[in-house]
């Protein structure tokens, strides 16, 4: 009986000290995601922190997180250096979208001879696979589905990075994109008298053009138009108008533009 008894209570010591390793990583996870957003709070308007994942990928990151003895415990001095690496997380993330982005056009459209100049083209539109949703270049650089993780936590290694990417809050850049809308704002573009295979978004802003929607068939349109467009005297029906921008959603949505007009 005694060496299954020794048996038995090694494999029960063994059990408690996983146990108490999990919480300390569990601990560590915590604090340093409150740490980061801590940080985050306090950079200057002017700077667009990347998604935490970003953060933690990072190499001055990484040591931190997986160099540091678990018990020895993090302080805010050891952001420093990740933090001041903070434009260039943010400039890595951003290339790095780009090149998915493209390579994902690419595949769209069994093209090899786009580049990233071509995501600037005003006659494109990403539908994003994650929630369906239809948004332009660079705002899908910024889609919250691109950094948001709505899985379930997976590895069961709790001292490695992908454990820390998936506890944080926002996982670094990534998303796959259902289809590319063409048609849908080549449409609007080449009414406005551009060439929609060359015509980029600066240049339909800089053309400022305001399209009509003159009549309302739909529920959904009756009651957009209901509160934006109807008298307060006669509560009749108004022309519905909107900048390039706001046609693209409203195209997506089925409804159909008539051609632009210029409002003063």
């Amino acid at each position: 009986m005694k060496p299954k008894l020794v048996s038995l209570l090694e494999d029960k010591r063994a059990l408690r000290l996983q146990q108490e390793l999990r919480s300390k990583w569990i601990r560590r996870h915590m604090t340093v995601c409150e740490m980061i957003q801590e940080r985050k709070n306090t950079l200057p308007t002017d700077v667009l922190p990347p998604p935490d994942g970003n953060i933690v990928v990072h190499p001055s990151m990484r040591a931190v997180l997986l160099d540091t003895p678990i018990d020895e415990p993090i302080t805010d001095e050891m952001l420093n250096e990740p933090f001041e690496a903070i434009s260039e997380i943010e400039a890595s993330r951003q290339a790095a979208a780009k090149e998915e982005l493209l390579a994902q056009l690419k595949a769209l459209k069994q093209s090899d001879m786009l580049t990233t100049a071509d995501l600037d083209l005003a006659a494109l539109l990403f539908k994003c696979g994650t929630c369906s949703k239809w948004i332009t270049y660079p705002h899908i650089l910024f889609h919250s589905c691109c950094s948001t993780d709505r899985q379930a936590f997976t590895t069961k290694e709790y001292g490695t990075l992908q454990c820390f990417i998936e506890v944080t809050d926002q996982r670094p850049w990534t998303n796959t994109v259902k289809e590319v809308g063409l048609q849908l704002i080549g449409d609007i573009v080449r009414a406005c008298g551009l060439n929609p295979d060359v015509a980029t978004q600066q240049e339909m802003d800089e053309l400022d053009p305001m399209l009509e929607q003159p009549e309302v068939n739909r529920l959904d349109d009756i009651r957009i138009a209901s509160c934006k467009w109807l008298s307060e005297e006669d509560r009749k029906r108004k022309r519905v108008a909107y900048g390039w921008r706001q046609a693209v959603q409203v195209c997506c949505c089925g409804s159909l533009l008539l051609s632009p007009q210029h409002f003063c």
